[in-house]
């Protein structure tokens, strides 16, 4: 039990930071985009958002860990879970491995029909 406190208390924090100020880093981005205020060495907007997509994708793959293992992926494949990499990416690491569940392949589908071998190219340079 003891050992429980400490997350719990980080969790909640964390959670109450992310609910409170997310959408006024975003807000507050989105003006400065449109503005266009920034200076040259600045990162550009769009940038911004695919770093922002990028997070989101990999903070979802660590919170829906057990889900996404349980209909993702058979046994014995790669286990999804880790916030250093996207669902995609591991969703691309199963399908190489031919471990994608049919509903892991029904995502793989999906995604593919928004970019061909979207998976497979989400899958880290230094991973493959």
């Amino acid at each position: 039990m003891k050992k429980l406190i400490k997350p719990i208390i980080v969790f909640i924090i964390a959670y109450y930071a992310y609910k409170y100020l997310l959408w006024f880093g975003i807000v507050y981005a989105v003006v400065i985009g449109i503005t266009n205020t920034q200076e040259d060495d600045e990162p550009k907007f769009h940038k911004y958002l695919w770093e922002v997509s990028r997070s989101i994708d990999q903070t979802l793959n660590a919170i829906l860990l057990f889900p996404l293992n349980d209909f993702m992926r058979k046994p014995k494949g790669t286990n999804y879970g880790n916030p250093d990499e996207t669902i995609s990416g591991v969703t691309g690491k199963n399908q190489l491995s031919n471990s994608l569940t049919w509903f892991g392949k029904a995502v793989n589908w999906m995604l593919n029909k928004l970019e061909k071998d979207h998976c497979i190219n989400a899958i880290e340079k230094d991973e493959k």
